[in-house]
């Protein structure tokens, strides 16, 4: 225990903080939620044609994914659905399965992400161009690096050419509610993510 506590230590230098432990869990609350939910939507983005003009929902059936540091997602149940309320041109719904999806890398490893969203998407035109209108529904464990979890019941609109972008700044639009182990968070508001990271939470180690 000691050798362990002595390592965290001189990692975290002078600070004498760290994330060691038996897994790292969320850090920022809001933002590190709303980080979280970003990349654990990136397989979603199968679903679409985001080179199209008009971008299109191209999924018509079950479909396995590979997620990005290992892992897959599963896209399946899927069903068509056509909504004209806010400029929206058509939209689907399917249940979006995670089987040890490796889909985001922080600094203490990468997140895995196990369980089940129920997703509802619609392509939204607007006057750039387009964007995804995605709901996320459902609780969702992350692993691998972390001891943590994901309870959604929120939108995001994202631009669709964003979606599964692997660094750079991403403007994200969130309306619900995210919880995480640090707690629940409520959403009606414009956040700004960097692709490809997550905050992790940084507690002062014990000696």
């Amino acid at each position: 225990m000691n050798h362990t506590i002595k390592l965290c230590l001189a990692v975290a230098g002078a600070l004498a903080f760290s994330a060691c432990g038996p897994g790292a869990q969320i850090g920022g609350d809001k933002q590190g939620a709303a980080e979280a939910l970003y990349a654990a939507g990136a397989p979603a983005a199968s679903s679409t044609n985001a080179t199209a003009q008009p971008i299109n929902i191209t999924l018509t059936g079950d479909t396995t994914v590979s997620c990005r540091y290992g892992g897959t997602a599963e896209l399946k149940d899927f069903s068509l659905n056509v909504d004209t309320s806010a400029g929206a041109q058509e939209g689907a719904t399917f249940s979006l399965v995670y089987n040890k999806c490796g889909a985001v890398h922080s600094s203490a490893g990468v997140a895995v992400f196990d369980g089940t969203f129920t997703v509802n998407q619609a392509v939204v035109a607007n006057s750039s161009g387009a964007s995804l209108k995605q709901s996320f529904k459902g609780k969702v464990t992350v692993g691998g690096a972390f001891s943590d979890f994901l309870d959604a019941d929120v939108t995001e609109s994202v631009d669709a050419t964003k979606l599964t972008a692997t660094s750079g700044a991403v403007d994200v639009s969130l309306v619900g509610t995210i919880a995480d182990d640090s707690g629940t968070f409520t959403y009606n508001e414009a956040v700004n993510v960097t692709a490809d990271n997550l905050t992790v939470k940084v507690t002062a180690s014990k000696q």
